[in-house]
């Protein structure tokens, strides 16, 4: 018991000194509030719902406890935890097995022990998005962003269970962190966290590497798109070089066999991932036709009367997804408008390319985040998934929500939020009495 308490007081003192390292020196008080805050009403919250439902169901939570639990007899050293072969035989990916290994040195084979590491990352997660608002546009909105991401009830599914994919977001997070610090100011630090964020995430989902690439080359892109950057290369030249190393390291099958990856569907580029793709593609069972809606919403289940008939992981999905749905969804569109809208100042362009040249989408880094979220939805519909695949693009969303909220007028935010609420509420209503009926 004493050890598992240590645990818990040493993750709060490594986030509250996060906020020591990030914050701007006036808001550090606003955010160690937040962060005690956090852990006061989210580890709780993580102790009940672990409690009643200590598994989700499945195979994939159940899977990384026993293997993880399992692990500690196998570790004779410090270099044993560090080795993902370990892990070969029975993962495909074992980089969140890596992690557990950590953890389970530290407070032994303990289920609630790893779900606070979850809890912890996305606390982290909060802090990043706080630094990314921040440089986006202002310690005010990076403190609306703070509340916002802790608020993000869609990821405490990830932090209730023993999933991975809280540890992608966060990876992912990082990478558009030194996205935004790179557009600001071409800077070693901005190009280290890329090229780290991206690596890292070799030997978690392969897929989403090619992703990364992708958007780095389009925001360096659409940033000499733009009058004021046109005609500086050097960013373009080093995104090329990057792109190029991680592919290629991402596409050798020996060094992904060194990281514990020895499945061939999992190496960029090669025959067995386009098949993966292929077979992913034909096996979903996606309605393609309603996608951009389901994308949107992430998750339906909480809107269906079945759902509530059963009180179970399903239903605890469905029910995190609602916050969002009501909240962040109508928002986002109104994020997205005031994005491409010309910065104030800038001369009104009669034509449709001068006027793109002229948003916010190429004058600002909010372009790279919205490349982001269109690459996650690109990835989503190739897949077929709009749940686990997507949740890397939520906090982008949310922050995209925050902006059309903080920086649209009050009377256009109080009528889309009644407009929504009424239609959307009304709408569903009546497509479930029909199809009841």
């Amino acid at each position: 018991m004493t050890l598992f308490l240590g645990t818990i007081f040493l993750l709060i003192l490594l986030s509250l000194g996060l906020v020591l390292l990030v914050a701007e020196v006036r808001d550090r008080l606003f955010l160690f509030y937040g962060v005690l805050s956090a852990w006061a009403v989210l580890a709780p919250l993580t102790a009940y719902v672990h409690s009643w439902l200590p598994f989700v169901g499945g195979s994939d939570d159940y899977s990384y406890f026993d293997l993880a639990s399992g692990s500690a007899g196998s570790i004779q050293s410090f270099a044993d935890i560090l080795d993902p072969s370990r892990f070969a035989d029975v993962l495909e990916q074992p980089g969140y097995l890596v992690v557990l290994s950590l953890i389970t040195l530290v407070t032994g084979p303990d289920l609630f022990a790893y779900k606070l590491f979850n809890l912890a990352l996305l606390i982290v997660l909060a802090i990043t998005w706080y630094r990314i608002a921040t440089l986006l546009e202002s310690a005010a909105f990076g403190r609306t962003v703070f509340v916002a991401i802790l608020a993000l009830t869609p990821l405490w599914f990830y932090v209730f269970f023993v999933l991975k994919d809280m540890t992608i977001v966060l990876l992912q997070s990082l990478f558009l962190f030194g996205l935004v610090q790179q557009w600001r100011s071409n800077s070693l630090s901005a190009w280290y966290l890329i090229v780290f964020a991206t690596l890292a995430l070799l030997p978690f989902r392969t897929f989403l590497v090619v992703q990364n690439v992708l958007v780095l080359l389009g925001s360096i892109g659409l940033k000499q798109f733009g009058r004021e950057y046109g005609g500086r290369s050097l960013p373009l030249i080093l995104a090329g070089i990057v792109a190029v190393v991680v592919l290629a390291i991402g596409s050798s099958s020996d060094i992904m066999a060194s990281l514990g990856v020895l499945t061939e569907h999992r190496v960029i580029g090669s025959v067995e991932m386009r098949e993966s793709v292929r077979t992913m593609q034909e096996s979903t069972e996606m309605n393609r036709a309603l996608f951009p809606l389901i994308y949107l919403f992430s998750e339906t289940a909480g809107l269906s009367p079945a759902t509530w008939e059963s009180i179970d992981g399903d239903w605890l999905r469905g029910v995190l997804a609602l916050p969002w749905i009501a909240f962040v969804v109508p928002f986002f569109v109104l994020g997205v408008l005031w994005i491409f809208k010309a910065p104030l100042g800038s001369s009104i362009s009669k034509g449709l390319l001068e006027k793109l040249r002229n948003s916010g989408f190429v004058t600002t880094p909010w372009g790279g985040l919205l490349l982001f979220v269109m690459s996650m939805i690109t990835i989503s519909w190739i897949v077929g998934d709009t749940t686990r695949w997507r949740i890397p693009d939520m906090p982008v969303v949310a922050t995209i929500a925050m902006a059309g909220w903080t920086f649209g007028s009050r009377r256009i935010r109080e009528q889309v939020l009644i407009l929504w609420m009424t239609g959307a509420g009304t709408l569903f209503l009546l497509y479930y009495l029909l199809r009841g009926a």
